[in-house]
């Protein structure tokens, strides 16, 4: 059990590298992967604050990206 939470971790972790690099903050898909980060932070390796921080932060970067988005983005 422990290699798949820990592969499932870099791969999360290697995805949610790739998208905040080279995606808008306000991607759908970088949102939800955020989420989901978040989500499998919360319920499989269970630290007590790192979750809130994913799901937080990408939010908060997608909010501060809405002023520079022509309408084709939204």
């Amino acid at each position: 059990k422990n290699v798949v939470v820990e592969e499932s971790q870099t791969a999360y972790q290697e995805a949610f590298d790739i998208s905040t690099s080279k995606m808008q903050p306000t991607h759908p898909i970088t949102l939800g992967l955020a989420l989901n980060f978040s989500v499998f932070y919360s319920e499989i390796l269970n630290p007590p604050h790192k979750p809130c921080q994913i799901a937080k932060q990408a939010p908060d970067d997608a909010i501060a990206q809405l002023d520079t988005l022509n309408e084709d983005s939204y």
